[in-house]
């Protein structure tokens, strides 16, 4: 992925990854019926566990949450923004961490 940089998530990023995740999943809505608002408390995750961008061009392209649970962090969500799937993206955000 050329250019990629994945990054801690800091607060003032909070709207792009809702934009980011809400991309992501809007292919889903129509087929999971009850599918829940993923996107909903991304500045409490930022502020409570660790959240990570995938950010490229200065634009943010992808967000990895991780929540710690009995000692070892839980991978909760990954989502990338469709315009940028099937590049690596998601590979590169889960094993740089």
């Amino acid at each position: 992925m050329e250019n990629l940089i994945i990054r801690n998530a800091r607060l003032a990023d909070a709207e792009a990854i809702v934009l980011c995740i809400d991309a992501a999943y809007s292919k889903y809505a129509s087929q999971v019926p009850g599918l829940p608002n993923v996107s909903e408390g991304v500045a409490h995750e930022i502020t409570h566990n660790q959240v990570w961008v995938a950010v490229q061009q200065g634009e943010i392209i992808a967000g990895l949450f991780l929540v710690s649970e009995d000692g070892f962090m839980k991978l909760a969500n990954v989502a990338v923004h469709p315009m940028h799937g099937s590049k690596g993206v998601e590979r590169s955000c889960v094993f740089s961490r």
